[in-house]
């Protein structure tokens, strides 16, 4: 179950100084009742002077929550994924709201296994037919646009039981990102970034792993120099 916090609903109409407010990270936003919902974005309009990072695991009963509001450069509407087929099944809803105006990013924490973020990364164009267009030249004209993700975040598990995070993975997606233009934060390499895979030792691509000691590989001085990657987007 969810549950609102009243008590701090109104926090961000305070705080004069401009944030980057987490919310629904301790639990899934969309699950709440549409009152509620209306509340967090009631509170969220009412302070554009922050940005905001919502996060999903539910990107269909987002795009229905949100049917009637205008788009705020101010919200970026996250969806959370470990697995290709996670991101396959969320990433459709979250399409549809970038190209319907929002601004949309991506949490692949904990990953799990090699995810393809290149369709998100990069903007798609939309081809079909424009009746706006005189009749020779409707056929195969580009009637819409879906903006890329203005952010894609990725990391390793971390705890006491912990799943492996395949390093080469994390170095994909950040390459990925770094081709397109995307910002990417690498949060951490998690407890195991040890590069075993599904119980079998693969080849580590790139530079070496160093011995990591933080418990959850998150000090960015014990990662190889190409993984040191925090990026964030702007306001706009």
């Amino acid at each position: 179950m969810v549950r609102m916090d009243w008590n701090h609903l109104d926090d961000p109409l305070h705080w004069r100084k401009p944030r980057r407010i987490c919310v629904g990270y301790h639990g899934d936003w969309a699950l709440l009742p549409q009152a509620d919902f209306d509340s967090i974005i009631h509170t969220m309009k009412c302070a554009p002077q922050h940005l905001y990072f919502t996060l999903t695991k539910r990107t269909d009963r987002l795009l229905q929550k949100l049917t009637g509001f205008d788009p705020k450069p101010h919200v970026l509407l996250g969806a959370s994924a470990s697995t290709q087929a996670e991101l396959d099944s969320r990433g459709p809803a979250l399409k549809q709201l970038a190209a319907a105006g929002w601004r949309t990013w991506l949490s692949l924490e904990p990953l799990l296994e090699e995810v393809d973020v290149s369709a998100y990364v990069e903007g798609q164009e939309e081809h079909g037919i424009d009746l706006s267009r005189e009749a020779g030249s409707r056929v195969g004209a580009c009637v819409g646009w879906t903006p890329p993700v203005a952010l894609v975040l990725v990391g390793g598990e971390s705890g006491k039981d912990a799943r492996p995070c395949y390093i080469p993975d994390i170095r994909r997606i950040v390459a990925q990102c770094g081709a397109s233009g995307v910002p990417c934060f690498v949060k951490q390499l998690g407890s195991d970034p040890s590069g075993i895979y599904v119980g079998v030792r693969r080849e580590v691509l790139g530079p070496v792993l160093r011995e990591v000691n933080d418990p959850h590989g998150s000090d960015p001085e014990e990662w190889p120099e190409d993984l040191r990657v925090r990026e964030l987007p702007e306001w706009e």
